[in-house]
């Protein structure tokens, strides 16, 4: 994006992203989007200026602090308060604003998914936990373009901000990951989890450990700011799972888990040296669903680059496959309960639940594992074999 380009926000939620340090991401335009962005929420008509805040958090770049303090100046230069939610997963601010009723005005998560180091960006979500809508979008980029020649006077006061993370957040989140299973309720699932050096180094380990995982070892968990994504994570191990294999078969485990560096997706490697990628996830997920009669519709949501194999698997078990470019919008309006992308983003909606989330994903796969082979059930190859092999 040229200096001269006008700031826009990508679509589906995506918000903005380029290289950190470069226009649009350069902090003197990061201080105007911020401006923008708080200057929006004064025009919306349930403002309170006593109470108006922002949820913030991020991901482990080493550029992402930057990208929050000139955010977070340019929002309290218009009245307001910023509270720091520190480094978690995309999914958990989705969550702690939907589940604190409206305590935040609006939620910004700083990070880049799957991109490498370098790259860098920002997400908009209201405080629903869902994406704001185009509309909402288009109406901060006009106020953003409006300060360019600095034509609006500042209003407000200047409110608080803390680089140190808010209290009781983190466990508000890890609790809501956790609460729904039995401590032992992953008990005897031996597994390796790849962090992607990303969001979910800590509270993915933990929130399995939680649940009664054995975690024979952990890795690409350091937080250095310059390693996330490299070499390490679900979008290389859907390019290349033989080192993630190779350590699962080491270890004597029964998955390896490999998370994106944003927590929000998942992929799974088999000790037989299979891969489930998002679309094998889905099938197995939407089977499960099926059989409880918890799948409104018979109907899951993908997208149009969801495989053939998805396709004919769900078909033989009588379940529906939507495709759309939207794929969280479509569950909404149609009433789905889930849905994905092949990149390892499942979307689960129900009452707790309203984004892509990895840790939990991973969590429910391995509830499901689990119990099923307590009862003499398959095991996950055999399970991976019925999917990739239909």
């Amino acid at each position: 994006m040229s200096a001269a380009a006008p700031i826009q926000f990508g679509s589906e939620g995506s918000g903005i992203r380029g290289t950190a340090g470069d226009y649009p991401l350069d902090p003197p335009t990061l201080l105007r989007i911020g401006r923008g962005i708080g200057r929006w929420l004064t025009t919306q008509p349930d403002f309170n200026e006593s109470s108006a805040s922002a949820l913030f958090g991020q991901d482990t770049r080493v550029t992402s602090p930057m990208l929050m303090q000139a955010l977070a100046t340019g929002m309290m230069a218009e009245g307001i308060t910023i509270v720091n939610a520190g480094v978690l997963p995309l999914p958990g601010i989705n969550h702690l604003l939907a589940a604190n009723a409206g305590k935040f005005d609006i939620g910004l998560y700083i990070g880049a998914g799957d991109e490498p180091a370098n790259r860098n960006g920002f997400k908009l979500i209201g405080r629903d936990g869902y994406s704001l809508s185009r509309v909402d979008e288009g109406a901060i980029e006009q106020l953003i373009d409006l300060l360019k020649d600095n034509r609006m006077a500042r209003s407000g006061s200047f409110k608080r901000y803390s680089l140190l993370p808010a209290s009781g957040l983190i466990d508000q989140y890890m609790a809501h990951l956790t609460g729904w299973c039995a401590p032992d309720a992953l008990s005897g699932w031996r597994i390796v989890v790849d962090c992607a050096n990303g969001a979910a180094h800590k509270i993915a380990p933990d929130a399995l450990k939680l649940a009664g995982a054995d975690i024979t070892l952990t890795i690409n968990d350091t937080t250095d700011g310059s390693s996330i994504n490299y070499l390490s994570g679900s979008a290389h191990v859907i390019k290349d799972r033989k080192n993630l294999v190779e350590i699962v078969q080491a270890m004597d485990a029964n998955a390896g888990i490999a998370l994106s560096g944003d927590g929000d997706g998942v992929v799974v490697a088999t000790p037989g040296g299979k891969l489930l990628d998002g679309d094998a996830l889905l099938a197995i997920i939407a089977t499960e669903m099926k059989s409880a009669d918890n799948l409104p519709d018979n109907a899951i949501c993908g997208t149009p680059r969801s495989s053939k194999m998805l396709e004919r698997f769900l078909s033989k078990q009588g379940i529906d496959l939507l495709r759309s470019d939207d794929v969280l919008q479509t569950m909404r309006q149609r009433g789905l309960r889930i849905g994905g992308y092949p990149d390892g983003r499942i979307i689960i909606l129900d009452d707790t639940h309203n984004s892509a989330d990895g840790v939990y994903v991973a969590l429910l796969l391995g509830w499901l594992i689990t119990y099923h082979q307590k009862s003499g059930g398959l095991t996950l190859d055999e399970i991976a074999a019925q999917v990739l092999e239909n």
